[in-house]
């Protein structure tokens, strides 16, 4: 049953995407699966947490506010496999998903090193080495594969910061986990289909260029390891 309540409709949408608990609330229109028009198409009160644009529209991500389990909503992992479900729909569930990467800051000499992407969603920007964790990887195992790949760089055993989470500006849920770690010695060799430039900076450097501004906390191990003599071998 649902709770009282106006929903709490946050900015204007051509589309609502409720899901709560793995399940997704869909109706049925001219014999497809369709998300909802409008708050009054909606079966409780929602808040809007988020509003992505797919296909043109407008489309509003809402926690819904109710008393018990729904039940009778279609099972989100299912609907993707649904010939009925409009492309809207799989559009909506696909960009919900949460993606994992891992990223570090690897360091030598006191420096930090930033990449340039040459592609994807990091193409021109400046970031930490890193990218998508793969399917049943750690995230660990993730970096050091990355970095191989991208740079033919090999790390010293890396110290976890921590996690964080984001969305992308085109709408991707993505979390991460962010480690540090002293660089080995040895010639860095970026792949030009990953990689457009390379850059060692200082911290404050690193602050300007980043998306992801370090906390307190995290500056705190990341000058711990920046200071501290990387290991031998």
């Amino acid at each position: 049953m649902a709770d009282d309540g106006p929903a709490m409709v946050q900015r204007p949408f051509d589309a609502l995407y409720l899901e709560t608990d793995g399940k997704v609330f869909l109706l049925q229109r001219d014999g497809r699966l369709v998300l909802p028009r409008s708050a009054a198409e909606a079966p409780c009160p929602f808040e809007v947490f988020d509003v992505i644009r797919l296909q043109g529209r407008a489309v509003a991500l809402a926690h819904p506010r109710l008393a018990a389990h729904p039940h009778h909503w279609y099972d989100k992992d299912d609907v993707p496999g649904l010939d009925e479900a409009e492309p809207l729909v799989r559009l909506a569930i696909n960009r919900t998903l949460l993606r994992t990467i891992a990223n570090v800051a690897a360091i030598r000499e006191g420096k930090v090193l930033l990449v340039q992407g040459s592609r994807g969603l990091t193409k021109d920007l400046w970031h930490f080495p890193g990218g998508f964790v793969s399917m049943g990887e750690d995230p660990a195992d993730a970096v050091v594969r990355e970095l191989q790949e991208e740079l033919g760089a090999k790390l010293h055993p890396l110290h976890l910061v921590g996690t964080y989470q984001f969305q992308s500006p085109l709408g991707y849920h993505i979390r991460g986990s962010f480690f540090v770690a002293h660089l080995k010695e040895g010639e860095l060799r970026p792949d030009p289909g990953e990689v457009a430039a390379i850059r060692w900076v200082d911290t404050d450097e690193a602050q300007r260029r980043l998306l992801h501004r370090f906390d307190e906390e995290e500056l705190a191990v990341l000058m711990s390891v920046a200071t501290s003599p990387p290991p031998r071998g």
